[in-house]
């Protein structure tokens, strides 16, 4: 998840022309490509400015043996500000 300043977002848009690129989009797989393409382009000028961490050390006693182990319950008691319920691509 991205929170993108207004300015940096133009910037990148006169530069990049992202209106001509989004209405060649045309289907999912084209989709997740561009926001694959998107997020290598919004690392390339700035450095990121991270608000929550590192999402693995945030939740590290929840990790084991490399999977997540989180039920809608446990995230629900952890009282925190914003939550991302992330879908399969």
């Amino acid at each position: 998840m991205t929170v993108i300043n207004y300015h940096y977002l133009r910037f990148l848009d006169d530069r990049y022309k992202f209106k001509n690129i989004l209405n060649a989009i045309t289907n999912r797989y084209q989709r997740i490509s561009f926001e694959r393409v998107i997020a290598c382009i919004l690392q390339c000028h700035e450095e990121a400015i991270v608000i929550f961490g590192d999402i693995h050390n945030f939740y590290k006693e929840f990790i084991h043996n490399g999977a997540w182990d989180l039920t809608f319950d446990m995230i629900d008691n952890l009282e925190l500000p914003i939550v991302k319920i992330r879908q399969s691509q």
